[in-house]
This record gives structure tokens, sequence and C-alpha cells, in this order.
């Protein structure tokens, strides 16, 4: 067993695992699948887009003046 920290949460996480899956079906060692991961983290970008910022400014995320200054934008 292999500790990897994938730097990421749930999407991040779950396209990391599906990605060891693909290598370890086509037969990679252990090895391979860490070093092939590695690399797939430091590359990997998740883009979210927002309808709203409402949630965001609940959840403490972006103060009441940066969600403000968001919506006149």
């Amino acid at each position: 067993m292999t500790v990897f920290n994938t730097l990421a949460g749930s999407l991040g996480h779950g396209l990391q695992i599906i990605r060891a899956a693909e290598l370890t079906k086509q037969g990679s060692t252990v090895e391979e699948i860490v070093a092939d991961l590695t690399k797939y983290r430091e590359n990997m970008n998740i883009l979210v887009l927002l309808n709203t910022l409402e949630n965001i400014v609940k959840g403490g995320r972006l103060s009441k003046f940066q969600g403000s200054l968001a919506k006149i934008l």
C-alpha cells in the first residue's frame, strides 16, 4: 500500500483515482503510477463557475464587502 497526497478535494481527488485505476489496468508498477500521478496533480487545474456568490459570502470565503463589490462587476 502506498499513501499519496492528491493535494486536492472532491473532484480533483476522484480524477486522480480514475487515472490510477487506468494505469493499473495498463499494468503499470506502483512506482510508475506514483510518478505519473505526481505529474498529473501538478498540471491539474479545476475551474468552478458560480451563478451567485451568495453562498460563498455566507460561508465566509468572501467578506460581505467583497461580495458587494463582485455584484457591481
